[in-house]
């Protein structure tokens, strides 16, 4: 009869310590042969406990990055795994309470600038978004002809407003054209009441 065994030529596994490292948790103690090294406490850990919660990381929290809002000022405080301590610390030396919003620049704008505030890259003033161009906040960096713009077009819509001398020359064509009229009326009535004219005096239709 024939037989085949591969004894000879596949060694077993204990020819082969170096291969694989064991797990470290105590009541594990498995060989894994791809084994998995945590970041944090530099330990060797098999596919199962290769997390932070399966092997109990000492040093875990650490990692755990929460960002804390503070309900005083509304700033985001970087925990590091302790939030009460990091707040605490916080309202001691950091606060400083509620802080108000920047308005926009401009005389009578109540824009409040928020994530839609610009800034002007001339003067290097907030501004909105309305009054974002050099020539609607008047910078005082913008070149001249900016400026003189801006000027023609302010006088312009003053102009635009009203001016009560021109109100009152209007007034005073539309009267003088009222004053021609009645003259040419009176003139015609006057010429009817004449009667005909010496030419016309034998006239047999009239």
């Amino acid at each position: 009869s024939f037989s085949f065994s591969f004894s000879s030529t596949c060694p077993p596994m204990a020819e082969f310590p170096d291969l694989g490292k064991h797990c470290d948790v105590p009541s594990c103690k498995q060989l894994d042969f791809l084994p998995f090294q945590c970041n944090e406490c530099n330990k060797t850990f098999c596919l199962e406990h290769r997390s932070y919660e399966a092997h109990s990381c000492p040093k875990a929290k650490l990692m755990d990055n929460v960002v804390v809002v503070c309900s005083e000022c509304g700033k985001g405080i970087d925990s590091r795994g302790d939030a009460d301590s990091a707040l605490a610390h916080h309202l001691a030396n950091d606060c400083r309470g509620e802080q108000k919003k920047p308005r926009c620049i401009v005389k009578g704008c109540k824009a409040k600038m928020g994530v839609t505030g610009t800034t002007c890259k001339i003067c290097h003033q907030l501004v909105c978004l309305t009054h974002r161009f050099e020539k609607d906040h008047n910078c005082p960096g913008a070149p001249p002809q900016q400026k003189k713009t801006t000027t023609n077009n302010n006088n312009r819509n003053n102009r635009q407003q009203g001016n009560p001398s021109n109100r009152a020359g209007y007034g005073s064509r539309g009267g003088h054209s009222s004053s021609s009229s009645s003259s040419s009326n009176r003139n015609k009535n006057t010429k009817e009441r004449q009667g005909p004219g010496p030419l016309c005096a034998d006239c047999v239709i009239c």
